[in-house]
């Protein structure tokens, strides 16, 4: 996998580890071993693009990965949120809870505005919205910490639900 790391920040790596019964961990950076820890916690000091080897070994055996760690001078908020090219639709009078991954989201502040509102309809990490009037709106993240901001918008058409202005049919026919 790929990291990210601000420099003096401590970063931790958790693995995923199957049949690891009395193992022994061992992770290391330029053949040198840093750690012996399950949980891999390191703080850098120096930008750049740093290589931590984790092996786990057991009596059956063992089994090496390698992380690459993008270790940087700032660390702004990357937001995640995954929507179709086409933009949603939607039904109008049901919930839609927009739940995004932010990266270096710690401590930040959260804002959603609706269309083109300059006023916040919600500073919380997730947004819970119901359309309640068919048509085209607009819903903007921003996500500001201390080194950065980033932004991200998602479109949508809601339309009222079917309604149903008749019985539905029934089988057999009645005659």
């Amino acid at each position: 996998g790929v990291y990210a790391a601000k420099i003096g920040r401590a970063v931790t790596i958790t693995p995923t580890v199957e049949n690891e019964g009395e193992a022994a961990y061992s992770w290391t950076i330029d053949d040198e071993v840093v750690s012996t820890a399950r949980v891999f916690e390191y703080v850098f000091n120096e930008e750049g693009r740093v290589y931590v080897a984790l092996r786990v070994e057991n009596r059956a055996g063992y089994d090496e990965k390698e992380a690459r760690i993008d270790v940087n001078r700032l660390a702004p908020p990357v937001i995640s949120l995954i929507v179709p090219p086409t933009g949603l639709y939607v039904l109008t009078g049901r919930e839609y809870t927009f739940a995004p991954e932010v990266q270096n989201g710690e401590n930040a502040r959260y804002e959603w505005y609706l269309d083109d509102s300059s006023v916040p309809v919600s500073t919380e990490k997730d947004y819970i919205f119901m359309p309640t009037q068919p048509g085209d709106c607009s819903l903007r993240l921003t996500v500001t910490n201390e080194d950065g901001t980033a932004e991200k918008t998602v479109a949508w058409t809601s339309s009222r639900p079917a309604s149903r202005s008749s019985p539905p049919p029934t089988w057999p026919p009645r005659w």
